[in-house]
């Protein structure tokens, strides 16, 4: 039995007798572990040896008629269990919708939309349930198993969830508002033959189009109908919909609407250009060979005609596909453009959506009515019944690295893996590859396909970098822009086209500062500056979420003169208002953006011209589409390159192309203005000569004689506790014994740039381990081993020690 635990090991629990034929390997069942706790666990398998060092206990309950999780997807699970060092049960929470990991302190709430009138025929039990949660708001499910007097409440959980009558509280977000449809009906005043005809008859005299209405209805018979279908299609007017409800003739009201079900297809064909077909050939080539191909297209090549192309080929073999995004955001974009080929064939999958939403996306893909799958790396997870190719878009992006929970999976080399038990193509695409995928396809392992060939035929936006050192000994500097590029801002203005401006870092400004004593705001939880936001006059930790009001004077020396540093996107956007008064301008970050719809909103605003400036972060550089940004210009390119981190240049160079890629997507060659202290830099020169390659084999040449990814392994450690000096004793006793067997391996243990987040201190070593000499899975399980010989010591059982494989 597999419990969404974080325990070394599966369970065995006894079988009642007449339950023996109602079991399969993936199916739910209630059981009891430990002296309280109630959990829905996933059958692993069968056996007739009881358990020798415990008393097996039995299961409480079966939830499932069916197998919920198929044999792939136990595979997979263990495998990343494995791979990733971490439990089984920890990547089942990760996997599994919320909904289905029921456990006896997990929270229910009422649905607000709830009417008692609407509901099925339900159970005496849910009822009890439904109307103790109108008392209470909450219940923990041991709470609803005492309020129906039984040892468990799983199976009316479950029911009442999956009607969507109630939500898990962990699903309930700020940001998700479910999605509604107007509806209307025929009241049941229709059903009196003799009240039917006579009013009809008045109506046709007095108001002969709400009888057109009413006979509308009529011809299509009993049920409920779109308001939307019937004002677009069939010339009815939402006034005489508004009477009819008002005379208690039409019942109107609002319906909750599957998202994945309202895509139409409009388009059936599209011609792909000489060197998409060129391109299509090689790929196919690489997939009879069974290897992963690698699209490296140039920004506004047209990778997703191609993607499009594949996935024609499987619908026809009936195959499923999946399509990983980098983020969750860009799902929205995409779907919009792909809805245009695929319609209803297609589904979303993100955190976005309610847990019975998702419940419901999964059971169809499940059964295989749901035939395109489009999401973020937790779409991994998903049960597909026939997967015959993945699509990785964007594979370079580290958003495909789960950094917070475990496991800190990796969803590009999940995905791989996957593909390989499901024996299907793996189609990637990137204007700049990672490298780790760049000596893949040098070692044979990979085909890189070229797409070097713009889709709208223009050339590629031409790029201008701006000396800051420069412009200010010539006093062509205004705040934080030159005159340049501020005079560029203004030809495009003029004549009408979009300006986008990127800078990866949100707020008004870093951090404020004292001129006398350099005293600067710190987080009370976490070792980092509090940024400066402006419009919500408060300094806020990026990390915890700490608040507090900006000083008025020092704290620390009491002088009134402080300094804002630095600068955000927020200050950018003041800045230009100002220097710009008639400029429409509008930030896309993660302060601006709250909401599903306010995202939806600035791209729709910028896409129909009624934004003229777009200022934003790293969200701006992944995918979107815009055919009348002429100008993309970076403040500060310096921040990106500065990090220090033995990947800080390939990621500069990724980031800056993939925004500079913004520019001149429609007919006319756009323009990129690059700010830097640094022109001479390796990256900037790689930017402006579009030389990708040159930059790659000059930093994988550093990267091989220091022995780091792509020609070596990393497993980062990770040690936090609240107490510093422990955690630091902690790090140092697992370091010294690891050393004793691989010193030349270890980096570390030292604290990471921000060394305490939420009130721990960290501690972090790397272990390097090269593919081609080392059995890595030797070293893991030796690492584990130490692990838990350290656990072991009574000092340190209160620290907590974390395993990231391939840290990104």
């Amino acid at each position: 039995m597999l419990l969404p635990l974080p325990v070394p090991k599966a369970y065995t629990y006894r079988v009642p007798v007449e339950w023996n034929d109602n079991l399969e390997i993936g199916q739910r069942v209630v059981v009891q572990f430990g002296p309280r706790k109630i959990y829905a666990g996933i059958v692993l398998d069968f056996t007739d040896q009881p358990p020798e060092k415990y008393q097996a206990s039995y299961i409480l309950e079966i939830l499932d008629e069916n197998p919920l999780v198929t044999p792939v997807q136990l595979k997979f699970w263990e495998w990343m269990a494995r791979y990733y060092m971490c439990y089984q049960g920890e990547v089942m929470a990760a996997a599994l919708p919320a909904g289905y990991r029921l456990q006896s302190e997990s929270v229910v709430v009422l649905n607000p939309d709830f009417q008692e009138e609407d509901a099925e025929e339900m159970d005496e039990k849910e009822w009890q349930i439904i109307y103790a949660l109108q008392q209470k708001k909450q219940l923990k499910i041991e709470e609803a198993a005492t309020v129906i007097g039984l040892k468990t409440a799983m199976k009316y959980i479950k029911s009442l969830y999956l009607r969507g009558i109630i939500y898990m509280q962990e699903e309930i977000r700020e940001n998700f508002r479910p999605k509604t449809e107007t509806y209307l009906r025929m009241n049941e005043v229709w059903n009196d033959e003799e009240f039917a005809k006579k009013t009809l008859d008045t109506l046709e005299k007095k108001a002969p189009k709400q009888a057109s209405v009413i006979l509308a209805l009529l011809g299509m018979g009993k049920g409920e109908f779109s308001k939307k279908i019937l004002t677009n299609n069939y010339g009815i007017e939402s006034s005489h919909i508004k009477t009819l409800e008002k005379k208690g003739l039409l019942d109107v009201f609002e319906k909750r609407t599957e998202r994945y079900l309202q895509h139409q297809t409009t388009i059936a064909e599209f011609e792909l250009t000489e060197v998409q077909r060129e391109a299509v050939s090689l790929i196919n080539q690489s997939f009879q060979e069974n290897k992963p191909a690698v699209l490296f297209g140039i920004t506004g090549s047209g990778k997703t005609y191609v993607y499009i192309h594949f996935i024609r080929e499987q619908l026809k073999q009936g195959k499923q596909i999946l399509y990983l995004l980098p983020e969750v955001a860009l799902t929205e974009h995409l779907v919009s453009r792909l809805s245009e080929f695929f319609g209803e064939k297609m589904a979303v999958w993100h955190n976005y959506f309610s847990g019975s939403e998702r419940t419901e996306i999964y059971e169809s893909i499940k059964n295989g009515s749901i035939q395109i799958l489009v999401g973020a790396r937790s779409a991994l997870f998903a049960p597909f019944k026939n997967l015959g190719l993945i699509v990785i878009d964007e594979e370079h992006e580290t958003s495909f690295k789960q950094f917070e929970k475990r496991p800190h999976y990796h969803g590009r080399d999940s995905a791989l893996y996957l593909a390989g038990i499901w024996k299907c193509n793996v189609l990637m695409g990137s204007a700049t590859p990672s490298y780790e995928v760049m000596h893949a396809c040098e070692a044979g392992k990979m085909t890189l396909v070229p797409l070097k060939k713009r889709y709208s035929e223009t050339q590629e936006p031409e790029i201008e970098i701006l000396h800051l050192g420069e412009a200010k000994r010539q006093n062509k500097m205004k705040d934080i822009f030159s005159l340049p590029m501020l005079e560029e801002i203004q030809r495009q203005l003029d004549s009408k086209g979009q300006v986008i401006l990127f800078q990866n870092r949100k707020g008004y400004v870093p951090y404020i500062s004292c001129d006398f004593c350099g005293f600067t705001s710190h987080c009370i939880n976490c070792d980092i500056a509090l940024t400066y936001y402006k419009s919500l006059k408060t300094q806020k930790c990026n990390y915890c979420g700490y608040t507090q009001d900006p000083p008025a004077q020092c704290p620390a020396c009491g002088s009134n003169s402080l300094s804002m540093r630095g600068f955000g996107t927020e200050r950018i956007a003041e800045e230009l208002s100002l220097l710009f008064p008639d400029a429409r301008i509008s930030r896309f970050d993660q302060e601006s953006i709250r909401k599903r719809s306010d995202f939806q909103k600035i791209l729709n605003g910028f896409e129909n011209g009624s934004i003229d400036i777009l200022v934003g972060t790293q969200l701006l550089s992944k995918g979107l589409d815009f055919k009348n940004v002429g100008l993309v210009a970076v403040p500060d390119a310096d921040m990106l390159i500065n990090i220090p981190d033995f990947r800080s240049h390939e990621r500069a160079f990724q980031q800056l192309h993939q925004v500079a890629g913004r520019s001149g997507r429609g007919t006319k060659r756009g323009k990129v203005m690059v700010q830097t202290y640094q022109a001479a830099h390796p990256v900037i020169q790689a930017l402006v000569e579009n030389d990708y390659n040159g930059l790659a084999k000059q930093e994988l040449e550093m990267r091989k004689m220091l022995l780091y990814p792509p020609f070596s392994r990393l497993i980062k450690i990770i040690f936090r506790h609240k107490e510093n000096q422990l955690v630091h004793e902690a790090a140092h006793a697992f370091g010294n014994t690891i050393k004793k067997v691989m010193a030349d391996r270890v980096v570390g243990p030292q604290p990471p740039v921000v060394s305490k987040v939420r009130n721990y201190y960290i501690q972090q070593m790397l272990v390097k381990m090269d593919p081609t000499k080392d059995n890595i899975g030797s070293i893991k399980k030796y690492l584990t081993d130490v692990e838990q010989v350290l656990r072991k010591t009574p000092e340190f059982r209160s620290v907590r020690l974390d395993f990231d494989v391939d840290p990104q």
